[in-house]
């Protein structure tokens, strides 16, 4: 990104005696303007900004200072994120298949699931000749020994990852760097990024019954129609006749009527 904006202080009349101050020494000048970000990162030695004071007539320069610029990340496109397992509710351990197209080269891609809470992803399993990074912990994956070319679909496929504690719609953070050392050292070496990306999949919450219970027509007349008989409500409910069943569960989402 290269662009040059120049502004022309009219100090009024220059031939008059007394000239007009516009600009007083040290007062802050803020200034507002909008430009396109490159497709990635610029090279540190381009990515700063430039400002001269110059006087127009004779083009010298009285003051200048070099400033950098802000962090300028590719995207990440064409995000999907599927259940590919055979469960699909909470607290299940199931598989995940991830896909993306990154706008620029990378090795290390970072999934964060922000929501819901309670994915764990410490004992995955991801897809050859992807690794399981030393910094994965819980709803952080960090996959390294990747090659993740710019332009060109990528298919992940993830192991045995226990899904979150409760379900709902997720929310999930996806950055991705040119090497391991990730955001450690003096300068960070990540290159793209997606946050709050929120169309991967709804995860169903969990149903567990905490128990159950048969009941014959006889038992159910023995405890509630008085109908009082020692021997029919030890007795299992029997084949052909009219019987209740009664369970007990609990879920980890709440439902609203």
């Amino acid at each position: 990104l290269r662009c040059m904006m120049r502004i022309s202080v009219d100090e009024g009349n220059a031939a008059a005696s007394r000239r007009v101050r516009v600009w007083e020494e040290g007062i802050d000048m803020a200034l507002e303007l909008s430009a396109r970000n490159p497709s990635s990162m610029p090279d540190p030695v381009e990515n700063f900004w430039k400002l001269e004071h110059r006087v127009q007539r004779t083009g010298e320069t009285v003051a200048g200072q070099l400033t950098p610029s802000w962090p300028v990340y590719a995207q990440i496109n064409s995000i999907s994120v599927r259940v590919v397992g055979l469960e699909t509710r909470a607290m299940s351990v199931t598989d995940l298949e991830v896909s993306i197209v990154p706008v620029v080269w990378g090795s290390v891609l970072e999934i964060i699931f922000e929501e819901p809470e309670g994915f764990d992803f410490s004992g995955c399993k991801p897809s050859s000749p992807l690794e399981r990074d030393l910094r994965t912990s819980g709803s952080r994956l960090v996959l390294s020994n990747g090659f993740f070319d710019a332009g060109v679909a990528s298919t992940i496929f993830i192991a045995q990852v226990r899904m979150a504690s409760s379900g709902g719609l997720t929310r999930i953070h996806f950055r991705m760097f040119s090497d391991v050392s990730m955001d450690q050292g003096e300068r960070s070496s990540e290159v793209a990024r997606r946050r709050n990306y929120l169309q991967a999949f709804r995860m169903p919450g969990a149903l567990t019954v905490r128990a159950q219970y048969y009941w014959g027509d006889n038992t159910i007349a023995h405890y509630e129609r008085n109908i009082v008989d020692r021997v029919e409500p030890l007795l299992p409910a029997h084949a052909g006749y009219f019987s209740r069943l009664e369970m007990l569960f609990s879920v980890t989402t709440s439902v609203n009527a």
